[in-house]
């Protein structure tokens, strides 16, 4: 006499659900060929079941999304995403779905610089960033920049935001209250970014494909708010991954056979607080 196991078996698993699959999708097309107006009341239905939930962390300021979609939109969302993500760059740090978040943030990027979306309060729609100047060039002590007038980021992350943005310089009191709005201005104008597109024909990281309209102003050798000029002489053209890289401290460096090759910033050293300036002495 044979005991029976009360193990599952994965593979019998997924056989059994692939053939459940396909005789739903099967069932799916006699259903159109015998009565398709009940299989478009079907699919509109489906549509009708759509959601999605974008709700905001308020402890550490990130998102959190979940959803559904019927297969019609699920299917452009998908190919938009597989659009820009393509294969796998070698030597990539980045998994599958940071990769995949990575895409969709880039996305929106491109359609926010595009400026086709329609205005709210006599603006287009952008990402608002309040920082002190003394935030702005990493002064020991200031305070953090502000994302969406009230999350705070590092100086860090409010440069990388900075290096490609309209900036409007704002004088306030000692209370704080406004003096004086001086004029917005950008890092790199339109017409420089024409002219690198031609120069560069796209991202200046070595093997990176993606071309000049997906692309922002880096300062190469010196950032913009250490100092780096606004020219198209030491600017060049990044893709929003790649820039965020640069930003990060990684280097495009040409070597002797004009090859161009990116080299990973220096290990940080530890931080001892704002305020202090030299290490903790040595304990014996």
């Amino acid at each position: 006499m044979r005991a029976k196991s009360n193990r599952r078996n994965p593979a019998g698993a997924g056989a059994r659900d692939a053939g459940f699959c396909s005789i739903s999708l099967g069932g799916r097309d006699l259903l159109h060929r015998l009565q398709p107006q009940e299989l478009a009341a079907q699919d509109r239905e489906h549509q009708e079941r759509r959601w999605l939930r974008f709700s905001r962390n308020k402890w550490d300021g990130g998102y959190d999304i979940e959803g559904h979609l019927d297969p019609v939109s699920g299917t452009i969302v998908k190919t938009a995403l597989e659009g820009l993500l393509g294969p796998a760059p070698r030597n990539d740090p980045r998994g599958p779905l940071q990769r995949r978040g990575d895409a969709l943030t880039e996305i929106c990027q491109r359609v926010l610089d595009s400026g086709t979306l329609p205005e709210r309060g006599r603006q287009r729609p952008h990402i608002t960033v309040t920082a002190t100047l003394e935030t702005l060039r990493g002064d020991p002590g200031a305070p953090a920049a502000l994302l969406d007038w009230g999350f705070p980021i590092s100086a860090e992350i409010l440069r990388e935001i900075a290096s490609d943005a309209d900036l409007t310089p704002i004088l306030l009191s000692k209370g704080g209250d406004p003096l004086h709005v001086g004029r917005k201005y950008r890092t790199s104008t339109p017409r420089m970014h024409r002219a690198m597109s031609e120069r560069d024909r796209g991202c200046i990281w070595p093997g990176c494909d993606r071309p000049p309209e997906w692309c922002q102003a880096h300062h190469r050798d010196r950032k913009w708010t250490l100092g780096g000029l606004t020219n198209i002489e030491e600017m060049g053209l990044a893709c929003l991954p790649h820039h965020r890289l640069l930003d990060q401290g990684w280097r495009l460096v040409r070597g002797p056979d004009g090859q161009v090759e990116a080299v990973p910033p220096e290990p940080r050293q530890p931080l001892y607080g704002p305020a202090v300036y030299e290490p903790p002495p040595q304990i014996a």
